[in-house]
């Protein structure tokens, strides 16, 4: 069933209605092809393998090992494949100060004057985009409405994304209330199989404590292992307290942890006012859209 590399199906001949397809090699894309296995002969090799209706043997020796078949749950494949190449060609420059090297930062000198502190050495190392651990903040308060269904299905997409790439981790949390998170669906390392039901099961309702939720979440994506961190907050419109999660968003970029907002809805365009790199979308199929822009303005770079 699995189509020889130079004739299969690319991610983008992949209508976002066929559900019955899977694009679990969609990795190979970044070569410049990608094979589609259906979901039936990725749902048999996760049983072990098995034949599939109209093939020849053993299914699970057309893609290794049945445990490395990630679960298909995100209900636009076309979105999750977008999503999965956009954060694999992401390549961040990754500057750190040392005591020894040959370019000094000349606004750090005054660490070595007034506090003996000779870390004034710039040294910049490559970072690869699928080294990276996602941090997902689901705004939950009671003016989502609708919204809310929309947002989660967009960081479903970012969990099916991300569970195909080996080096990365997700984690997905629903912010309402008074207190900041009020319940965190998927922790990092944790499989992904149950995040589907978890988010059917969230109604909005509450104010919208987001400086206090992105705090909440900063330790547990400090603690992971990936030298690139992301926070994604999910929201439709300002936080209760816009200075409160200014301040998050600026402590965050100070740890290394870079924050981007998604808007949703018409009131969406307000997560602007506390993240600088944020774009608003009204629907699904704006996302991959949105993400393609904001990368081309090198705000992912």
């Amino acid at each position: 069933l699995q189509e020889e590399p130079s004739k299969g199906k690319t991610c983008n001949d992949v209508d976002a209605n066929d559900s019955h397809l899977c694009e679990v090699l969609c990795l190979d894309e970044l070569d410049g092809h990608a094979t589609v296995v259906p979901t039936q002969t990725a749902n048999m090799e996760e049983q072990g393998g098995g034949s599939v209706p109209g093939g020849n043997g053993d299914a699970s020796t057309h893609r290794g090992k049945s445990r490395d078949t990630p679960e298909i749950f995100a209900k636009n494949q076309n979105l999750v494949c977008e999503i999965l190449r956009l954060l694999q060609s992401m390549d961040k420059r990754h500057t750190s100060l040392e005591r020894q090297g040959r370019r000094i930062s000349t606004k750090h000198v005054w660490r070595l004057k007034k506090l003996g502190d000779s870390r004034i050495f710039k040294q910049t190392t490559k970072v690869e985009g699928s080294q990276i651990a996602v941090e997902i903040l689901v705004d939950g308060s009671g003016s989502m409405g609708s919204d809310l269904k929309v947002a989660c299905e967009v960081s479903l997409s970012f969990c099916d994304a991300l569970q195909r790439m080996p080096k990365s981790t997700s984690a997905v949390s629903i912010f309402s209330g008074d207190d900041g998170v009020s319940t965190v669906v998927k922790e990092h390392g944790q499989n992904v199989q149950k995040v589907q039901s978890k988010l059917s099961l969230v109604s909005a309702g509450g104010g919208t404590p987001t400086g206090a939720a992105m705090l909440n979440r900063l330790l547990p994506l400090l603690a992971q292992r990936q030298e690139r961190k992301l926070m994604i907050v999910i929201t439709d419109g300002l936080a209760r307290n816009v200075n409160s999660a200014q301040a998050a968003v600026k402590y965050a970029n100070h740890q290394g942890v870079q924050v981007i907002g998604i808007g949703i809805g018409t009131q969406g365009r307000a997560v602007k006012s506390f993240i600088p790199d944020a774009f608003n979308i009204n629907s699904l199929e704006e996302l991959g859209g949105a993400l393609r822009n904001l990368m081309r303005n090198q705000v992912l770079a």
